[in-house]
């Protein structure tokens, strides 16, 4: 079980970063809290948190997707 919140930890420390980077600070802040999980090696309010994180990440994958098509208004 250690492997798993580690697993999370190194990930969402990652999306953490890539998401600062591109100025996507929603994303970030998710990921962060995330990452925060992994660290504590706890799932509490995991659910919830990871609903919301999926959601900014689909706006942004939308947005990107409406860029890339040149469909950003």
């Amino acid at each position: 079980r250690d492997r798993l919140y580690e697993e999370l930890r190194k990930e969402a420390h990652a999306i953490k970063g890539a998401a600062a980077n591109i100025a996507a600070p929603a994303l970030s802040r998710l990921a962060a809290e995330l990452e925060h999980l992994g660290k504590k090696r706890s799932l509490e309010n995991f659910d919830p948190l990871f609903s919301r994180f999926e959601i900014e990440y689909s706006r942004l994958t939308q947005i990107v997707h409406a860029v890339s098509l040149g469909n950003m208004e």
